[in-house]
């Protein structure tokens, strides 16, 4: 279904025909038809193939997508899912990952539909990818092993650290090939986030849901290039000391927080206190709060995605009478350009020679200017 919503989004077939050529599999032809699901007209893809091999080691998947020519990135991408599909068997079977062999995924279609899935990415230019919480579906199914409960054991493996919820639906809605496609190219899962809408494409499911329709949506779009997508974190506190603070401030920047500042505020019975707020790209979230639930006394943590705003900006070493400063130079919208002594490098210098702090950040901006008017 994810393979055939990035088809409807205008992929061509004989694209991910061709570079799926070089894996070396059993002999299969690809198919795709238009269906309708409760009134939703989506594409549904097939991968159709004699009954053969069901099942391949680990490494012999491995070598098979190092050796087939894929461009880097779907390369990557194709290893890492099966590297955590490999994961997830071994920690449910308790084999060594060199060990693993897969059945299910381990078939010709599974293997279509990973790598096929990371080529079109790749072929659409997708460099960021989002998720809605996935939905997972209660009951049983029949596998290799037998009759498992679902959702199946794999694929919540694999799903950690990814936000789901249980639907009244009997049957499988995430699979461990959909759960590790997923994982691997989603960094955030959430609302639909801003963007330009150039594309929407559905991929149509083999089954019909009672009450919705059995489709994948796929959104594409661009970003604000004028904008950043960042996160901001915040948290409440009241018993937090000044030295405290001081050192959750080095603490947060040391682990990649863009900015930190302390506000004050009036809490709950007229407490006064702190609020701590951060801000941070979206890949570092989770290991800043992590730093605030073990650096405070906090139990509570909210965040939020910002956009912002940033001039082109540079660092040079300028070569004062004083010394060598680090300066760091910033175009303004009308083309004009500001400099700004670097702080720590001033201070710095200033304690090498015994002087005022403000002398060297003086002497500095001076200097700046008077090179920049030349």
């Amino acid at each position: 279904m994810i393979l055939a919503s990035l088809l409807d989004l205008g992929l061509d077939l004989r694209q991910i025909e061709t570079g799926l050529s070089g894996l070396g599999i059993d002999p299969y032809d690809l198919k795709q038809t238009t269906e309708d699901r409760m009134g939703i007209s989506g594409q549904r893809f097939e991968v159709l193939y004699e009954d053969g091999r069901s099942h391949r080691g680990f490494g012999e998947i491995t070598r098979m997508i190092e050796e087939s020519g894929l461009p880097s990135r779907a390369r990557a991408r194709s290893l890492e899912a099966f590297q955590r599909i490999a994961e997830a068997e071994s920690d449910i079977h308790g084999l060594p990952v060199e060990a693993v062999h897969f059945h299910e995924v381990g078939a010709v279609d599974s293997i279509v539909d990973i790598v096929g899935t990371m080529l079109a990415l790749d072929i659409l230019g997708v460099d960021e990818a989002c998720c809605s919480p996935l939905p997972l579906g209660k009951g049983s199914i029949s596998c290799a092993h037998g009759v498992i409960p679902l959702p199946a054991p794999a694929a919540l493996e694999i799903l950690k650290g990814v936000p789901v919820y249980g639907v009244e639906l009997e049957g499988e809605t995430v699979t461990p090939t959909g759960a590790a496609i997923i994982s691997v190219v989603c960094r955030e899962f959430g609302p639909l986030p801003e963007m330009r809408i150039s594309s929407i494409g559905y991929g149509a499911g083999k089954r019909e849901w009672p009450d919705r329709p059995n489709v994948l949506r796929a959104v594409l779009g661009t970003g604000d290039v004028s904008s950043e997508p960042i996160i901001a974190i915040e948290t409440n506190i009241d018993d937090l000391t000044p030295e405290l603070a001081g050192y959750l401030m080095e603490r947060l920047l040391d682990e990649g927080a863009l900015d930190v500042g302390f506000l004050p505020i009036q809490m709950k019975k007229c407490r006064p206190g702190l609020m701590v707020h951060v801000l941070a790209s979206l890949e570092k979230r989770d290991r800043l709060v992590r730093v605030l639930f073990s650096e405070t006394t906090t139990i509570g943590i909210r965040y939020y995605r910002v956009q912002r705003e940033t001039l082109p900006r540079k660092k040079g070493v300028l070569e004062t009478e004083l010394g060598s400063v680090v300066v760091k130079t910033v175009e303004m919208p009308d083309g004009k350009v500001r400099h700004y002594p670097e702080y720590e490098s001033c201070a710095a210098l200033a304690r090498q020679l015994g002087v005022p702090v403000i002398d060297v950040y003086t002497e500095a901006a001076v200097t700046a200017k008077r090179t920049s008017d030349v």
